[in-house]
């Protein structure tokens, strides 16, 4: 793509009241237009992006047999009237008036409308289970739309809604959507963590949500002509488990200049249940556990009692120094510091054995999580979202096992159709995904796109093309070799100063930049930058085309 035919749109100030950093760029970069308090248009190089994150969202939907269909917008109000959310949902829910004065609203979930679809057009219960996902815009009045497209009146999500026949059918399904979801975050290079959650206006008896850390900076790797390219692309890379003989804790102190946060430590207490003689408690090493805050839990007895090392060894087989979550004999409650340490160190609950590069729903199940961590100002409370008192983090997933909430109002619209299916329901903030990827992704320059979600792949910067026709040629040939190829390439031929030329594609974010000039033309040479890395190098001009196709390859 040429920039004399596209759209840029990039720009050099804003408005004052934009909050955040994802906003600020979005906004400069050319993504999105505001239209109004709470509206959007997505411009050329946000629409970009916003497809290619659909993408990755359709890739691992399809993976686990989820069928993409569509609903309308507008749905009947009659629907959410029997299902009680038309009055229960609140002031967000936007209330319209055809001409024949028939009462709809504009849709911010669709429960109610699949669960219709499903009664009325499926019969036979071998068609179970069954899941169907979309992705479409959604709408909620907000009282006051702030942060950009983080909290907007019209917003794309991907929504999805699976139907059992057995509670087991309804829980593999659901955990099977914790996984895929986990997948899609990671492909969009998202730190996030997820966690219990209040069911809400969607309604169920179980939920999690998951959350992406914002205001995160991000750190450069920097090169240097010793480092091998895969090692530093190996170093990006989530770390596989291993199991490491270590003598004890001191060890990994000393040998292995391992902090205490990235350690994992298990308290062992008795349970009041029965059946469950011992519960586990995981907390970071370098936190202590709040007797109190324990003792109020459900499956811990009262008062607090901790087991020593024989009563560990005795049970156990272990010493009380190797305990760890992986393969625990018991089930295990996690403190919200906890549950969101990634890569971090435990026991392998093997003697003088300890893994590393543990990750939480990867390695481990996660069933219970709870604020178990003592502070010293008592005041500060962890609850549901507010789960990290010095952190701050944007919803991106949630996650329901539904029930028969919704098909039980279903299945009394339809006649001699008696089982009610038990349901589950899963949504991501697609246009979310996007500013929680900058919020983390950015440097002072703007934007740090990675491969797979970049608007462009390539960026040519030609200095001075309309007055050396050898700088023309060379941009003109490397951008067709890179094209033919099917690689995204906005070549920058406009007639202006290369500053501003240089400022446009770092704020925009292209990952691979090439600079092309008649005094590196006179040694047969051009720059190539990693707009991720900042390192600069100077390549073969003759063979440009093919450097660039090779690191594409290896990304």
């Amino acid at each position: 793509m040429r920039t004399n035919q596209y759209y840029l749109a990039t720009l050099r100030e804003i408005s004052s009241d934009t909050e955040n950093i994802s906003h600020q760029l979005m906004l400069r970069s050319g993504m999105i237009y505001k239209v109004g308090s709470g509206l959007y248009s997505w411009l050329p190089t946000g629409l970009r992006v916003l497809k290619k994150i659909k993408n990755i969202i359709r890739n691992e939907m399809n993976k686990i047999g989820a069928i993409e269909t569509l609903a309308p917008i507008i749905h009947p109000a009659e629907l959410w009237e029997k299902s009680g959310r038309y009055t229960t949902y609140g002031q967000e829910l936007f209330k319209l008036i055809d001409r024949r004065n028939k009462k709809f609203i504009l849709s911010p979930t669709n429960e109610e409308l699949i669960t219709q679809m499903i009664y009325h057009k499926i019969h036979n219960h071998k068609k179970f289970p069954i899941h169907f996902y979309q992705i479409s815009s959604k709408f909620r009045d907000e009282i006051r739309p702030r942060f950009g497209i983080i909290r907007a009146k019209e917003f794309i999500m991907k929504d999805s809604y699976s139907f059992h026949t057995n509670q087991r059918s309804l829980e593999s399904t659901y955990n099977m959507m914790r996984k895929t979801y986990s997948a899609i975050f990671n492909r969009l290079h998202l730190n996030f963590f997820c966690l219990p959650a209040e069911t809400g206006r969607i309604g169920g008896y179980i939920s999690h949500e998951f959350q992406a850390y914002c205001n995160q900076k991000y750190e450069k790797i920097s090169l240097n002509k010793k480092v091998s390219k895969n090692k530093i692309i190996s170093s990006m890379n989530t770390d596989q488990l291993k199991l490491v003989e270590i003598k004890n804790k001191s060890e990994l102190f000393k040998k292995f200049h391992i902090y205490k946060n990235k350690i994992l430590k298990i308290i062992l207490v008795h349970s009041s249940n029965k059946d469950i003689p011992y519960v586990g408690l995981a907390l970071r090493e370098d936190h202590m556990l709040d007797v109190n805050k324990a003792e109020e839990l459900y499956l811990v007895q009262k008062p607090l009692k901790i087991l020593n090392n024989n009563e560990i060894k005795a049970y156990f087989k272990i010493h009380v120094n190797y305990l760890g979550p992986i393969n625990l004999k018991c089930p295990l409650i996690i403190d919200y510091y906890a549950v969101i340490m990634k890569n971090f160190i435990s026991g392998a609950n093997i003697d003088n054995k300890y893994f590393f590069g543990i990750n939480w729903y990867r390695d481990i199940f996660v069933k219970y999580v709870a604020d178990l961590r003592y502070t010293a100002n008592q005041n500060i409370k962890n609850k549901n979202k507010d789960t990290h008192a010095y952190l701050k983090s944007i919803e991106i997933g949630h996650i329901f096992q539904l029930g028969t909430q919704y098909s039980k109002i279903a299945s009394n619209m339809k006649k001699n159709y008696h089982e009610c299916l038990l349901m589950g329901c899963y949504g991501i903030g697609v246009s979310r995904l996007i500013a929680a990827y900058i919020e983390q992704h950015h440097d002072s320059n703007g934007i740090l796109w990675h491969q797979e979600i970049t608007p462009f792949h390539v960026a040519i910067i030609p200095i001075c093309i309309y007055k050396s026709e050898k700088v023309k040629k060379t941009s003109e040939k490397i951008y067709h070799q890179l094209c033919n190829h099917n690689v995204e390439v906005l070549f920058d031929d406009r007639l202006i100063n290369p500053g501003i030329m240089f400022t446009d594609i770092e704020l925009i974010g292209i990952p691979h930049i090439l600079i092309i000039s008649e005094n590196n033309l006179k040694n047969a040479t051009i720059e190539y930058k990693n707009r991720i890395t900042g390192h600069i190098s100077k390549i073969d001009a003759h063979h440009a085309a093919d450097y660039v196709l090779k690191i594409l390859k290896n990304f």
